[in-house]
C-alpha cells in the first residue's frame, strides 16, 4: 500500500441523491443546485477495485455517512453556540 494512490468510495451517487439524503437529515433546509457548465464536462465515476483488493469495505452507506456529518456539524454548532454565550 506504500506509495499507491487509491480512490477510498462505496458508491457513486448523484447530486440528487446526495441532497435528498442532506435535506431528510435538515428538515426545513432549502438546497438549490445551480445547473452550470462545468469546466470538465466529462462523466465520470470513481473506481474502487483497486482498494477493495487490499480489503477495504465500507462500513456505511451514503445515507448512514450523511446522518452522522450531519449529527457532528450540530454537536460543532451547539459547541461553538455555548462558549459564546459565556
Amino acid at each position: 500500500m506504500n506509495d499507491q494512490i487509491y480512490n477510498v468510495v462505496g458508491e457513486n451517487a448523484s447530486i440528487d441523491r446526495i441532497t435528498s439524503a442532506i435535506a431528510k437529515e435538515v428538515p426545513g433546509l432549502s438546497i438549490i443546485v445551480t445547473p452550470t457548465p462545468n469546466l470538465n464536462q466529462v462523466s465520470y465515476e470513481l473506481d474502487a477495485s483497486k482498494i477493495a483488493r487490499v480489503g477495504f469495505r465500507p462500513r456505511h452507506g451514503m445515507e448512514e455517512g450523511v446522518k452522522e456529518m450531519v449529527a457532528r456539524f450540530r454537536g460543532i454548532m451547539r459547541k461553538q453556540t455555548h462558549s459564546i454565550a459565556r
